[in-house]
């Protein structure tokens, strides 16, 4: 594992590196730079990769992954290189990179119980509760922003299941992670969102609805896709307030 953090460092380039630097206890919300980390073909495919092997390895030894320190003193922790990487990864012009890093985003999440006070589905994992509590107060927040702005018509069509399945998996363990309720309501408050205040209403409700256990994963899914069409639409403002939204409302709501 260490060798090959090494190795997608120098792959990988500026993407691995600026996660490092720009550290600092940021916990800000940064607009989402769909742009600001594409990277060549050989990057892209370096970093699908390495969120490949940490997702099984969170799978099969989440401890040794999260533990696991580096070689040099100065150098951040693999695994929360990692997860600053996969959160800053969403806007990849490389389909299966995003993909990637957001299912390692959900593999981390799902180490925790659903719906539950803060623990771990593995007792053994307990010891490591601070450091990844502290590790998503920072990086939360900018995980929630970019999937909702990706959901508003920005990432391709396949990125959406997954997209869903995490932002579900987030919700769904909101009484164990940090401030997911604020996330959310200044996630759906942001300029990308086009289809108006009765939309933002409805879908911090489904939010609401899916932390309670009245939606499911599935319904999730379709929403997302009703939300990500809506804002593929040519006139996608004109969408607010009308029949659409209202249907919307009727069909996940009522």
């Amino acid at each position: 594992l260490r060798v090959s953090s090494d190795a997608v460092s120098l792959s990988a380039g500026n993407i691995w590196m600026q996660a490092k630097e720009q550290r600092g206890g940021q916990n800000s919300l940064e607009a989402p730079q769909q742009k600001s980390y594409e990277n060549d073909k050989k990057s892209s495919e370096a970093l699908a990769g390495i969120f490949s092997m940490m997702t099984k390895c969170i799978t099969l030894c989440p401890t040794l992954l999260i533990q696991i320190q580096p070689f040099k003193e100065d150098s951040q922790a693999l695994f929360t290189q990692s997860m600053e990487v996969a959160t800053k990864s969403f806007g990849n012009k490389d389909r299966y990179t995003t993909r990637s890093a957001i299912l390692y985003i959900k593999s981390v999440i799902e180490l925790q119980h659903p719906r539950s006070s803060p623990q771990f589905s593995d007792p053994t994992l307990s010891t490591l509760q601070p450091h990844i509590t502290n590790l998503f107060k920072r990086i939360l927040p900018n995980i929630i922003q970019q999937l909702i702005y990706g959901i508003c018509g920005h990432f391709e069509r396949e990125i959406l299941d997954p997209s869903a399945l995490l932002l579900f998996s987030i919700i769904e363990r909101s009484p164990s992670l940090p401030n997911v309720d604020l996330s959310l309501s200044q996630a759906f408050q942001r300029e990308y969102f086009l289809l108006g205040d009765e939309a933002i209403s409805l879908s911090l409700n489904v939010c609401n609805k899916c932390a309670m256990g009245k939606l499911n994963q599935n319904q999730m899914i379709e929403f997302v896709h009703e939300i990500w069409q809506m804002h593929e639409s040519d006139d996608a403002g004109s969408i607010a307030g009308g029949d659409a939204v209202r249907k919307l409302h009727q069909k996940f709501c009522n």
